[in-house]
């Protein structure tokens, strides 16, 4: 049986509500070779003085406190405190079932990349069960992954340290930055595994609402990413990339657009020079699916109250389709 060493990197940052759920999880893994590093980004609430009463009578814990710098750069200070054959990242508000780490070591080798299932939660309710394929080349999780066949999360990932090298995360975006950063290992390897165990993934509610300021930065970030994701896969053979990104943009956009209170507020995104900026930059939109002909036509007309009640009708259709 392989024992390894794993380091569990959770960044936290005002977490006092569910850090302890997250940690405990962690805890009681039935795999006990590993180190839990704590990285706490600045919080201003008790995260930091939880951590620490559980810290005490575990030796494998090591707690870190840093200015704030935002998920990346607390996932890169765990890199570089990380002692650990292998990397796992778990976000503070989540958690991990018991034999996940177990799993995964017995399944891990040089060229693979090695996930688990995972269960998106929104106020206690299940709301999607994911399973996905194991076995799938690099190449074929990456076209998954533009198509959003396949979630770009890093969560519920072991990575080899030997394997991430000199690799970080972009520290300038804060949307996709998991997903740069995974697409970036992926071309490292050659496969990638799936183990039978899940990671919890928790929807919180703050996390859904948005000001109009912080919608645009969002946009604004998804497209930097985009073009970092577009700019990296500029080496590997996959078809209609650009199409590919173009759809995953908008799709994206849709999202936050959905978080969007009024046709008012929706009128003051859609007149910022940086958002028509990013839409004049998306080509194409005749490959798109009828939907996003549509949409996309919306978008450029700026057609206000009848785009943003089309995204209300999406959102209703996506939660509807979610609770069967």
């Amino acid at each position: 049986m392989k024992t390894d060493k794993v380091s569990i990197i959770v960044p936290f940052y005002n977490a006092e509500m569910f850090i302890e759920r997250c940690i405990i999880s962690i805890i009681e893994q039935s795999y006990k070779n590993f180190e839990l590093l704590l990285i706490d980004d600045g919080s201003t609430d008790k995260s930091y003085t939880i951590c620490e009463k559980i810290k005490k009578g575990h030796s494998n814990i090591k707690l870190f406190k840093k200015k704030n710098g935002g998920p990346s750069s607390a996932r890169n200070y765990g890199i570089d405190k990380a002692t650990g054959k292998y990397i796992m990242f778990v976000d503070a508000d989540d958690c991990i079932s018991k034999d996940c780490l177990k799993k995964m070591i017995e399944t891990v080798d040089d060229t693979s990349l090695i996930k688990v299932n995972y269960n998106i939660i929104k106020e206690h309710k299940n709301i999607i069960n994911n399973k996905e394929i194991s076995g799938l080349s690099n190449i074929e999780v990456i076209d998954n992954i533009l198509s959003c066949h396949t979630q770009g999360f890093i969560a519920g990932t072991l990575f080899s340290k030997k394997t991430i090298g000199d690799l970080r995360f972009d520290e300038s975006t804060f949307f996709l930055e998991d997903t740069l950063f995974l697409i970036q290992y992926l071309k490292r390897i050659k496969t990638v595994k799936i183990v039978d165990e899940v990671y919890f993934y928790f929807i919180n509610k703050n996390s859904i609402t948005a000001s109009n300021e912080k919608i645009l930065t969002n946009i604004i970030s998804i497209d930097y990413s985009l073009k970092q994701i577009e700019n990296e896969l500029k080496t590997i053979d996959i078809k209609n990339v650009n199409d590919k990104i173009n759809m995953k943009k908008i799709k994206l956009i849709e999202a936050e657009l959905a978080k969007v209170k009024s046709s008012y507020e929706l009128s003051i995104i859609l007149n910022k020079k940086d958002f028509q900026d990013i839409l004049a930059k998306i080509n194409s939109p005749e490959r798109f699916s009828q939907f996003y002909r549509i949409y996309f036509y919306l978008l450029r007309k700026k057609c206000k109250t009848f785009l943003i009640i089309y995204v209300k009708i999406r959102k209703v259709l996506k939660t509807i389709k979610s609770n069967l």
